[in-house]
Formats: C-alpha cells, sequence, structure tokens
C-alpha cells in the first residue's frame, strides 16, 4: 500500500503523525519546531523519519533514527538496504551560501540549522564524505568542519579538510 504513495506525501504522512513525545524529544535535543516542520521530520510508527532529498530535490529515502524510549539492542539510525551516503542539505548549497558547515550527523545538522547556520553532513557517517561533495562547496567563503571529538571524527574530518583548496 505505501509503495503506491508519492514518496513526499508519505514524508508528509510520517510529519503529521508524529507524537507528541516525539517532537518534545526533538526540541531538547536542540531541533526547534520550525526545523522539524521544514525538514518534515515525522514518525512512521517504530522510528523517527529524517526525509533525505538528493541533488535534484527529490526524495531519496529516509533515515531512520530509534525510538527515545526503545532501550533495546539494535542501531541509532538505520537506512534502507541497498541505500548509497546522500548529502543532506544540498538545498542549503543551492542558496550559495558565504559559509558553510559540514558535520558528522543528521541531528547535528539539524540543531545547528535551528541556530540559522547552514550545515550539510553526510548520510552515511564521518567517513563517509565524497570528494563530489566537497567540489560542491569549494566556492563557498568559509567552509567549517565540526566532527565528533572522537577517532573517528578527527579521521573524517582529516579526510576533508585534505580535499580542500588551500
Amino acid at each position: 500500500m505505501l509503495e503506491s504513495i508519492d514518496p513526499l506525501s508519505l514524508a508528509r504522512r510520517f510529519h503529521d503523525a508524529m507524537p507528541l513525545r516525539i517532537r518534545e524529544y526533538l526540541n531538547h535535543r536542540g531541533i526547534v519546531d520550525d526545523a522539524i516542520d521544514l525538514h518534515l521530520l515525522g514518525w512512521e510508527g517504530e522510528r523517527i523519519t529524517i526525509p533525505i532529498f538528493d541533488r535534484d530535490g527529490k526524495l531519496a529515502f529516509f533515515k531512520l533514527a530509534k525510538d527515545p524510549q526503545d532501550r533495546g539492542p539494535g542501531p541509532k539510525m538505520l537506512v534502507p538496504a541497498g541505500t548509497q551516503a546522500e548529502l543532506y542539505g544540498w538545498e542549503r548549497l543551492r542558496g550559495r551560501p558565504p559559509r558553510i558547515v559540514i558535520c558528522e550527523g543528521e541531528f547535528d545538522r539539524l540543531v545547528l540549522e535551528s541556530r540559522g547556520i547552514a550545515t550539510v553532513t553526510s548520510t552515511g557517517g564521518a567517513g563517509v564524505f565524497r570528494k563530489e561533495w566537497v567540489d560542491a562547496v569549494r566556492d563557498i567563503f568559509e567552509v567549517y568542519l565540526c566532527f565528533d571529538r572522537d577517532l573517528a571524527g578527527a579521521r573524517g574530518a582529516l579526510r576533508i579538510a585534505r580535499w580542500m583548496p588551500q
């Protein structure tokens, strides 16, 4: 049944289904209501949905975040099988901002966006950032790398920094 639904309509349906407790959880994480609504964060019954749009503005897939009340085993984030990493935030690059932050995760991006900071991230984590995406930010005057303070974050940020023009 869901296969016949337009992907954007599905994103809106998930957005409209978000329970208040999930919105409050996102707010507590630092994601304001305007960002929740703008980015169509939602709820598919078991996980938080984060719609990921491709370079052309088409819905590519949903990243699924674990219910904060779920204390069981399992990954914090899921993507559909066979999905390739995508840059989350292409719409920010279309506007050619004077500065951009490249961060490590979707929730990190949404927190920064909630503060009015233009931000992009890879849906594949710290170690997955494509060189072609660096080319997409090459003409932006100020590019900041904001990754977690762990080994994976340091390696991911260093990898991107080596590709940046001097």
